[in-house]
C-alpha cells in the first residue's frame, strides 16, 4: 500500500524493513527488548570524546580516562580552591541540575518553588481524609520527581510541546484510574513533636480523572472475528473528564502515560511499553 500511497521514490530501505517486524517479534519477542537506538545513543556520547580526524581510538580512551579520573581529583583538591567548585559543576549530571526545593519523602522530590492557594471545600474534605486532620499547613508544587520520573500539573505553564500530566493511579477505592495531574501539595501537620510521632508530613495530588469507555478497540464480530484473540491492553479509549478530582498520595501515581486526542470529545491514552528507551 506504500508505494500506491506515496511513490515509488520514498520506497526507501527503512520502509521494506517494516516488512520484517512481525517475524522478529513472533521470533524474538517485543522490539524495545533488542532495540539498537540505546547503542546509537551511546554512538552519539563517542562522538563527544574526540575532537580531530587522527588517532580518534586514543583520543577516545583518554577522554574516558580523564573523566574515571575525576571524582579522585576532585577529592585531592583543596576545598577553597577555584578548580573545586568547577569540577564539582563538571561532574553534575542534568538530572541533578534539576532545581530540587526539598525531598519530600522516600522517592520523592519538589522541584521549584512552593506556592500558596484556596482549595474549594470538597477538595478541602477530601484533603482531610488523607491526612487525617483538618489541613493546617499546605505548601503547593507544580513538578515533583517521583522514582526519577518528572512528572508535571497542569499549572506548570513553562512547558507546552509536551505533555507530562497524564497519569494511571491508585484511587483510595482501590481502583486504578487514567487522569490529569492537576497540582500537588504537602501537608505539614501541626503538632510539637519534632518528628517523634506517627503525624508526619503528607504527599498529595490533585487529579482530574478521566472518563474511560469500557469497549474495547478490537472490533470482535461475526464479520470480524477476532480469531487471534488479541487484546490492546495498553491503549484505553476515554470521552473527555468525568468531572471528579481525586486526591490522593503522590506515591499512588503508577506511571506516566501517553494522551492521544483526535477531537474535543475523543482520545486514547496510552501506557508506555517499557521505561527503558528515553524517546
Amino acid at each position: 500500500m506504500f508505494e500506491p500511497l506515496y511513490g515509488a521514490r520514498y520506497c526507501t530501505l527503512n520502509v521494506h524493513l517494516l516488512l520484517h517486524l512481525p517475524r522478529c517479534v513472533r521470533e524474538l519477542g517485543p522490539l524495545w527488548a533488542y532495540s539498537c537506538f540505546p547503542f546509537e545513543s551511546a554512538n552519539g556520547e563517542l562522538t563527544k570524546l574526540f575532537h580531530g580526524t587522527q588517532s580518534i581510538d586514543t583520543q577516545i580512551v583518554s577522554s574516558v580516562n580523564i573523566v574515571q579520573l575525576l571524582p579522585n581529583m576532585t577529592q585531592s583538591i583543596p576545598e577553597n580552591s577555584p578548580a573545586k567548585s568547577i569540577l564539582k559543576k563538571f561532574l553534575k549530571n542534568a538530572s541533578e541540575r534539576l532545581k530540587v526545593t526539598s525531598k519530600l519523602d522516600f522517592d520523592i522530590y519538589a522541584l521549584g518553588k512552593g506556592y500558596s492557594k484556596l482549595l474549594p471545600t470538597d477538595l478541602f474534605t477530601k484533603v482531610r481524609n488523607i491526612v487525617g486532620q483538618v489541613p493546617s499547613s499546605l505548601t503547593f508544587y507544580s513538578r515533583v520527581k517521583l522514582r526519577n520520573q518528572i512528572i508535571h500539573s497542569k499549572e506548570y505553564s513553562r512547558v507546552q510541546s509536551r505533555n507530562s500530566y497524564t497519569v494511571k493511579y491508585l484511587c483510595s477505592d482501590g481502583k486504578v484510574y487514567y487522569g490529569s495531574v492537576k497540582y500537588f501539595a504537602v501537608h505539614t501537620p501541626s503538632c510539637n513533636c519534632n518528628g517523634t510521632c506517627p503525624c508526619q508530613q503528607k504527599t498529595i495530588a490533585f487529579i482530574s480523572r478521566f472518563n474511560r469507555v469500557p469497549n474495547s478497540l478490537v472490533i470482535n464480530s461475526g464479520r470480524h472475528p477476532n480469531i487471534a484473540g488479541v487484546k490492546l491492553s495498553y491503549i484505553h479509549e476515554i470521552s473527555g473528564n468525568c468531572n471528579t478530582t481525586d486526591v490522593v498520595c503522590i506515591r499512588n501515581i503508577l506511571s506516566l502515560c501517553v494522551e492521544i486526542s483526535f477531537s474535543s470529545d475523543k482520545s486514547f491514552i496510552c501506557e508506555f511499553p517499557n521505561f527503558l528507551e528515553s524517546d
